[in-house]
């Protein structure tokens, strides 16, 4: 008789996790305020506070971003190997939080970049993440790892300057790269 054996489903977050798009929203930003902001100083989740924008204007530069999603680069250049061997793994799921308008932007942007998933979950607003089946997170929110510990789900937090404030503890670890992901997961399958 064959057995089935189910993979754990992991959810893997796209913005500043997968795709490298906030250098994209700072040229949008500069266009179209005629300001030279530097993609090296956004170091804070909530930086649009500190350039007195809402952020629903936040979003809606985000959404141009997006517009232009053949030229957003991925965070590292070989994503796509390594999310093929974390798929071997676990269960892959593209988890993210955004606005409906971008969602076709970015399936063809995990088209274009050959990211294997197997399923793609949007949710309206980012907190919702935490309140899916999941138990394994991988994420650059430094909210989204404080909410994991809370509910006691594991999250790998992207390191970005953004969460770098971000302390590791027993639900919470810290990733540089996609690759030392695969051997977090490598344990945590035994």
């Amino acid at each position: 008789m064959l057995t089935l054996v189910r993979k754990r489903p992991v959810a893997v977050d796209i913005d500043g996790t997968l795709a490298d798009v906030i250098p994209m929203w700072v040229k949008v930003y500069n266009e179209e305020y005629n300001k030279n902001l530097d993609y090296k100083s956004v170091n804070k989740w909530a930086f649009w506070d500190d350039l007195g924008i809402s952020t629903s204007e936040f979003f809606r530069i985000f959404s141009k971003a997006w517009s232009r999603w053949e030229e957003i680069k991925p965070t590292e250049e070989d994503v796509s190997q390594t999310m093929d061997t974390l798929s071997q793994l676990c269960s892959l799921d593209i988890v993210t939080g955004r606005t409906g308008d971008t969602l076709g932007y970015v399936k063809n942007w995990l088209k274009k970049h050959q990211i294997p998933y197997d399923s793609f979950v949007a949710v309206s607003m980012w907190e919702r993440k935490i309140r899916l089946p999941y138990e394994f997170y991988i994420d650059d929110s430094p909210d989204l790892a404080r909410l994991a510990a809370l509910n006691r789900k594991i999250v790998l937090v992207y390191s970005q300057p953004w969460n770098r404030h971000v302390e590791e503890g027993p639900w919470v670890r810290r990733i540089n790269n996609l690759s030392e992901a695969i051997e977090i997961l490598k344990q945590w399958k035994t």
